[in-house]
C-alpha cells in the first residue's frame, strides 16, 4: 500500500514559542484536527517530543507516519485507540508511554520503530494486531498487561527481544516459570519467544512465528511435552547451529526453520508423523539430517542426511550433504528448495518423479543429469537455479511443466528429447543467456510465454 508522509518537515515558519514545532497535518490528521488537539513537537537539537492534549480520544491511521525526528511520545489516558501505521517508521523513537485507556493497537502501529527498546502494554489493552511492532529490531523488553485477550503476529523481526513478562491475572496468556515468553494458557501454546526463553515442560505447541527473527538465539531445548512446531516457528534464527527434535513432537509445519543459515545439524525424534514443505529453506549450512531409527513414518537410511518417507520412498527434505539413496522413487515437493550450497547432485535411476520446486533456488547447482527413469518433472522443479549451465532431459519425459527451468540465468543450450509433446507456460522464461534450443517434431504445444524474456534465443 502506498503511504504518504503525515508529518511536515520542520521548517522555520512552523516554529512557535518555546521551540515548539506545529505541523500542518496531512491525510487523516488534517490542520483542523491539529489545531483543536494542539499536536506539538518540542524541538531540541534536531529531535523532539510530541505533546497531546488530554482531550485526544484517538490517534488516527498514519498520524505520525515516518517522523524520524520523534524520539519520545506520551499518549494520554484519554486515548482509546492507536490506529493503523500511527507511528510506522518513527525510527528514532526510543520511548513510548501508552496511556491507561488504550484498548487496541492496530496493524503496523509501531512497525520499524527501530529505536524502541522497551514497551509496556497497559492493562486497558485487549488486542494487539498483526505486525503492530514488527521489525522493532532493538526492542529488548516487553510487558503484557492483564487484559490482553488477542495477540496477532505482532512482534516478528524483533531480533533483540530478551525479556518478556505477562501480568499476573491475565486469563488468556501467561509467562509461567519466568520463561521469558508468552504462552496461551488454555492450549499450552507458546506464541512468542525471546532470545532467552526457557521453554517450560508444560508447553504443548510452539506456535507460528513464535521465535521468528530472534537472531541472537543460539540454542533452544524443546521439552518432551511439545507435540507440534508451527509454521515459521524458528524462521530467521540465524544463530541456531543445532536442533534436536524430541520424540514427543509429531508435526513440523511448513517453513519451520526457514533462513536458519547457521544451522548445521538436525535430529528428528521417533514420533514425527507430518513434515511440511520447505522446512529447511535457506538453511545453506545444513549438512547433516538424522532421523531416529525408531521412527515408523520417516527414515534417513544409509546415513543419507535426508528425510525419506519410508512407505513411499519419497525424499521430503534434503540438504547440501545429502546423498540420494538408490531406493528413492520420488524427490518430493520443495525437498531441496533454497539449498544454496548444493553444488552437485546425483539422481539415481530408481527415481521416477521430481516434485514441484524440488531444486528451486539451488543457486550453486551448475549441472544436472536427469536419468531416463524419471517420467515427470514438477512445476518449477529447477526454477531460479541461477548457476545451472547444463541439463540433460531424459527421453522418458513427455511434458516440460510450468516454470520448470524458469530464471536459470546461466543456462545456454537445451536439447528437448523427442519424447516431449508439450512445453508449458514459462518453462524456460527469463533464461537470459539461453541461446540455442532444439525442439523436435514430437512437440505439439508450446505455451506463448514458454521462452519469455529469452532475448538471445535461437530456436532450431
Amino acid at each position: 500500500m502506498q503511504k504518504s508522509r503525515m508529518c511536515a518537515d520542520p521548517v522555520e515558519k512552523n516554529v512557535g514559542k518555546n521551540n515548539t514545532i506545529y505541523y500542518e497535518g496531512y491525510g487523516k490528521i488534517d490542520s483542523e484536527w491539529v489545531e483543536k488537539n494542539s499536536v506539538s513537537h518540542v524541538f531540541t537539537s534536531g529531535m523532539g517530543r510530541i505533546v497531546l492534549k488530554k482531550s485526544v480520544r484517538k490517534i488516527g491511521d498514519l498520524a505520525f507516519f515516518e517522523c524520524p525526528e520523534l524520539i519520545s511520545m506520551v499518549i494520554p489516558d484519554s486515548v482509546t485507540k492507536i490506529g493503523n501505521s500511527a507511528f510506522e517508521y518513527c525510527t528514532s523513537m526510543k520511548k513510548i508511554t501508552i496511556g491507561n485507556s488504550v484498548e487496541k493497537i492496530e496493524e503496523f502501529a509501531f512497525l520499524q520503530c527501530s529505536g524502541l527498546e522497551s514497551v509496556v502494554i497497559p492493562d486497558s489493552v485487549t488486542e494487539i494486531s498483526d505486525y503492530a511492532f514488527e521489525d522493532c529490531e532493538n526492542l529488548k523488553t516487553l510487558k503484557i498487561g492483564a487484559s490482553v485477550r488477542k495477540i496477532g503476529i505482532a512482534f516478528e523481526g524483533c531480533c533483540a527481544l530478551s525479556s518478556i513478562t505477562v501480568a499476573d491475572g491475565n486469563l488468556k496468556y501467561d509467562s509461567r516459570d519466568n520463561c521469558n515468553s508468552i504462552i496461551e494458557t488454555a492450549s499450552g501454546t507458546l506464541i512468542l519467544g525471546s532470545c532467552n526463553t526457557l521453554i517450560p515442560d508444560s508447553v504443548k505447541e510452539i506456535g507460528n512465528d513464535a521465535f521468528s527473527g530472534r537472531r541472537s538465539l543460539t540454542s533452544v531445548k524443546i521439552p518432551r511435552s511439545v507435540t507440534k512446531i508451527g509454521t515459521n516457528a524458528f524462521s530467521g534464527c540465524t544463530g541456531l547451529v543445532r536442533m534436536d527434535i524430541p520424540d514427543s513432537v509429531q508435526e513440523i509445519e511448513s517453513c519451520a526453520f526457514v533462513g536458519c543459515n547457521s544451522l548445521r545439524c538436525v535430529v528428528l525424534g521417533e514420533n514425527v508423523k507430518k513434515i511440511g514443505k520447505s522446512i529447511f529453506y535457506g538453511c545453506f549450512s545444513l549438512m547433516d539430517i538424522m532421523v531416529s531409527e525408531c521412527n515408523r513414518k520417516y527414515d534417513s537410511r544409509n546415513g543419507c542426511s535426508a528425510v525419506i518417507e519410508t512407505a513411499t520412498n519419497t525424499l521430503v527434505a534434503g540438504c547440501w550433504g545429502t546423498k540420494i539413496p538408490d531406493s528413492v522413487r520420488k524427490i518430493g515437493d520443495n525437498a531441496f528448495d533454497g539449498c544454496k550450497a548444493l553444488a552437485s547432485v546425483t539422481i539415481p535411476k530408481s527415481v521416477k518423479e521430481i516434485g514441484e520446486e524440488a531444486f528451486s533456488s539451488c543457486n550453486s547447482l551448475t549441472s544436472v543429469r536427469i536419468p531416463d527413469s524419471v517420467k515427470k518433472i514438477g512445476n518449477g522443479a529447477f526454477s531460479l537455479c541461477t548457476s545451472l549451465q547444463s541439463v540433460i532431459i531424459p527421453k522418458s519425459v513427455k511434458k516440460i511443466n510450468y516454470r520448470t527451468f524458469c530464471s536459470c540465468c546461466d543456462l545456454t543450450e537445451v536439447v528437448i528429447p523427442d519424447s516431449v509433446e508439450e512445453i508449458g507456460k514459462l518453462a524456460f522464461a527469463y533464461c537470459s543467456n539461453l541461446k540455442f534450443v532444439v525442439i523436435p517434431d514430437s512437440v505439439k504445444t508450446i505455451a506463448d510465454d514458454a521462452f519469455e524474456g529469452c532475448s538471445n534465443l535461437e530456436i532450431r
